[in-house]
């Protein structure tokens, strides 16, 4: 679902007609089976990549949402990581991760505000597609910043080999409907199941 209210919303519904329903990345109450992606874990390989090339005092961005449990899950295990490397954490937060063109604006208003920052991390496939479109149109040099981003955008995939992004956090998302998909089919095969 888009979001918790959503999400309450379907599970509910769902239940009332006894249809075993799986819940993705959205701590939705009442699911039958519930997976979750290892956010805090990703935030803090993020910033594990970003040490790589970093010093102490560098100034980095962290680009994302506090609405968005995944998204703030994720700015949650970098923080700790950035804390303990001594970095300067600028935060960017948009009202909407999939709203390309204001991300865009949002990025290049810090850049303006903080030419000397040296890190990105993007904790949103979109927000990470709005920062490539940057460097293609030459607001962002890729060889001042250094950048991890979020999903595996084929796009992403390209700027990770071509050197323009240090790497990617990429949680599996067709494993995690692998599992919700296996553990379903637990609840159609019981006995008496509708």
């Amino acid at each position: 679902p888009v979001d918790e209210q959503t999400g309450t919303f379907l599970v509910k519904e769902n239940l009332k007609y006894q249809i075993p329903i799986g819940v993705v990345d959205r701590p939705v109450k009442g699911a039958n089976v519930l997976v979750l992606s290892d956010n805090l874990r990703g935030g803090e390989l993020a910033a594990e990549l970003l040490q790589e090339k970093l010093h102490k005092k560098s100034t980095v961005f962290v680009c994302g949402s506090y609405s968005i449990p995944s998204i703030y899950t994720r700015m949650k295990g970098f923080f700790p990581k950035a804390d303990l490397y001594d970095w300067q954490v600028v935060e960017l937060f948009l009202p909407s991760v999939d709203d390309i063109e204001q991300a865009k604006q949002t990025i290049l208003e810090a850049f303006r505000a903080n030419p000397d920052a040296q890190g990105i991390f993007l904790t949103a496939e979109n927000l990470s597609l709005a920062y490539l479109e940057l460097c293609q149109e030459e607001k962002i040099s890729t060889q001042q910043v250094h950048a991890v981003c979020y999903d595996t955008d084929p796009v992403l995939l390209q700027a990770i080999a071509r050197g323009d992004i240090l790497g990617t956090i990429d949680q599996h998302s067709a494993n995690l409907g692998k599992a919700v998909a296996q553990e379903l089919l637990h609840f159609l095969e019981a006995p008496g199941s509708p």
